[in-house]
């Protein structure tokens, strides 16, 4: 999109110089046209009027044919030119399009990592709190196996009244 953005700038902008130096053309043609001067003969060589005239009018026919062709080219030109304009909105709109979808995928990358992270964070403190109990188990059953065969019996249902101990 980018490259094709750049290719259609360089498009116009060749366009443009083209236009620019038609009207120019054009300018130059329509002032030469309206000042034309006649041709000037030869010492000793006189033309008569139907030659003078015939010459002038072929002279004339011939230029207003390249002005009329600079100016189909001209139109041409302006319109591609309008056509390159209108296609350089349409990149430059989808361009804006592409970024702002960019931009809420981003965020919603964004806030789900995060959430990701919180969760990770959660679940290592709930591995560390059960693994603290499990330590504080592996105690209390290592303290209870070496103490007197009674104590752990009545030291349970004390604890625990409506669990019924059986020895290890």
């Amino acid at each position: 999109l980018e490259e094709e953005m750049r290719s259609a700038l360089k498009l116009l902008e060749r366009k443009q110089c083209q236009v620019e130096g038609l009207l120019k053309e054009t300018e130059i043609l329509r002032k030469a046209a309206s000042g034309f001067q006649t041709i000037r003969l030869p010492e000793g060589m006189s033309m008569t009027s139907n030659e003078v005239i015939g010459s002038l009018n072929e002279h004339l026919l011939q230029v207003l044919k390249e002005l009329r062709g600079k100016e189909e080219r001209l139109k041409e030109t302006e319109e591609d030119l309008e056509r390159y304009h209108k296609k350089f909105s349409v990149i430059i709109h989808q361009q804006g399009i592409l970024y702002k979808e960019y931009i809420e995928m981003k965020n919603t990358w964004e806030k789900e990592r995060e959430y990701l992270r919180r969760e990770k964070d959660e679940i290592q403190a709930m591995t560390e709190k059960d693994q603290t109990r499990l330590e504080e188990f592996k105690v209390a059953t290592f303290f209870l196996h070496s103490l007197p065969s009674s104590l752990p019996s009545s030291l349970c249902h004390y604890l625990c009244p409506h669990v019924p101990y059986s020895p290890p």
